[in-house]
C-alpha cells in the first residue's frame, strides 16, 4: 500500500471497521470487519483501474463460550464491471432462495459510504 485509511462507521445496526489501500498501482483494496452478538462479519472488495474484479463476504457464527463455527462465505469475479462468476463454502444466505447474488448493489452502497466518511475529514 501507499497508504491506508482506516475508519469506523455505524452506518448500519453495527459498528464496522475500515482499511482502504491504496497500491502504487493505482488499484485499490477495500476491506470491512464487524461483529453482531456471535457472528463475525467480513467484506472485501477489490478495485482494478476504478473497476470491481473481486470482491469476497464472509460470515462466521461463533457462538460464545464454544470451540463450535459455522462458515460461510462467497467470492465474486468481475469483468468489465459485470459479474461473470461466483461460488460459496458453507452453510448461509445462498440456500436462500431470494438471496440477491449480485454483491454490486452492495458495492455501490459502500463507495457512497467511503464518500460521507471521507468529506467528514
Amino acid at each position: 500500500c501507499i497508504y491506508t485509511d482506516v475508519a469506523v462507521s455505524e452506518f448500519g445496526d453495527k459498528k464496522e471497521f475500515w482499511s482502504v489501500c491504496s497500491l502504487k498501482n493505482g488499484n485499490r483494496i477495500i476491506k470491512i470487519q464487524s461483529h453482531k452478538k456471535t457472528t463475525y462479519f467480513k467484506e472485501i472488495y477489490f478495485e482494478k483501474k476504478g473497476k470491481l474484479r473481486y470482491a469476497q463476504e464472509k460470515e462466521d457464527y461463533m457462538p460464545v463460550d464454544s470451540f463450535s463455527q459455522v462458515h460461510w462465505g462467497v467470492e465474486y469475479f468481475f469483468k468489465d464491471g459485470k459479474m461473470v462468476d461466483f461460488f460459496s463454502i458453507g452453510h448461509g444466505k445462498t440456500e436462500d432462495p431470494n438471496w440477491d447474488i449480485d454483491i454490486s448493489n452492495t458495492y455501490k452502497k459502500r463507495l457512497k459510504q467511503i464518500k460521507i466518511m471521507e468529506n467528514a475529514k
